[in-house]
């Protein structure tokens, strides 16, 4: 998820288009909790007012923008706001997660016990 907005945000020529892996990779995130599902369906706002900034819908959507000409720059500060609190947000679930001394990455044990010890216990995985 964070690669696809990285891919938008940081890419030399930047297209709206390049936010649709977003929307399809993204998806699963609102089952990992509160937080994710928030990022994700902020992600898909701010997504969707920069559609409408590029091709409007209808007379409402362009006096939004003509009433209100630094919108633009607000939804870029909310994607890149969004984008920040995601990495954010995978640091801290990274840091909940032991790795596997011997490589060096998750191990799949370790995140299912913590996947499993969260749903049946979400204040205690915390």
């Amino acid at each position: 998820m964070l690669a696809a907005q990285t891919f938008f945000l940081f890419s030399a020529e930047m297209h709206e288009r390049y936010l649709f892996p977003y929307l399809a990779v993204g998806l699963p995130s609102i089952f990992l909790g509160a937080g994710p599902a928030t990022l994700y369906i902020l992600g898909s706002l701010f997504f969707w007012g920069n559609l409408l900034g590029i091709l409007p819908f209808g007379s409402i959507d362009r006096a939004l923008f003509a009433e209100f000409p630094a919108f633009d720059v607000f939804i870029a500060c909310g994607q890149v706001t969004v984008f920040i609190l995601g990495w954010v947000w995978t640091a801290g679930w990274a840091r909940r997660v032991r790795t596997d001394p011997k490589r060096g990455k998750f191990g799949i044990a370790e995140l299912l016990k913590l996947l499993r010890r969260r749903r049946t216990n979400p204040v205690s995985a915390r």
